[in-house]
C-alpha cells in the first residue's frame, strides 16, 4: 500500500497553465491548488516547497484530491519567454493582485476561489493539508 501511494504521489503533475489545470480538475472532479511563488528569491516559498509541496504525504493527498498549478515569479527570467511572463502576470493580476508570496489558493473547477493561504509559517505537510481541506 505504501509503495502504491508513493508511486501515485510521484506521478502527480504540477501544471504551469491555469486553464489546463482547471480542465484536468473538471475532468477528474478535483479542486485546483494554485500556488504563487518566487522560487529563487522568496525564502518562505522555498521552505514551503521543501517542507510541504515536495513531501510524499502532500503529493499523495494532491494526487487524489487536487490538481497543482504553480505560477512562479523568479528574479532570473532569462529562461522564460516573454509570452509566458505576460501570461503569469495576467494570472497574478486576477488571483494575486497584491503580490503576496507564497500565496496559495484553492479553486473549484470553474476557477472560483474557495480558500486562500498567505505566506508560510513552517507547518509540516500534514498540518498544511488540514488547512487546505
Amino acid at each position: 500500500m505504501f509503495f502504491s501511494l508513493f508511486s501515485r504521489a510521484q506521478e502527480n503533475k504540477t501544471y504551469s497553465n491555469l486553464k489546463e489545470g482547471l480542465n484536468v480538475a473538471l475532468s477528474e472532479n478535483k479542486k485546483v491548488i494554485l500556488i504563487f511563488s518566487g522560487s529563487d528569491w522568496c525564502k518562505s516559498c522555498m521552505k514551503l516547497k521543501e517542507n510541504v509541496l515536495d513531501s510524499n504525504s502532500f503529493r499523495a493527498f494532491c494526487s487524489v484530491n487536487m490538481v497543482l498549478v504553480s505560477i512562479d515569479f523568479p528574479r532570473n527570467k532569462s529562461n522564460i519567454n516573454k509570452n509566458e511572463i505576460k501570461y503569469r502576470e495576467q494570472i497574478a493580476a486576477e488571483y494575486n493582485p497584491n503580490g503576496i508570496f507564497p500565496y496559495v489558493l484553492i479553486l473549484d473547477e470553474k476557477g472560483i476561489v474557495q480558500k486562500t493561504l498567505e505566506g508560510y509559517r513552517g507547518e509540516d505537510a500534514e498540518v498544511y493539508i488540514n488547512q487546505i481541506q
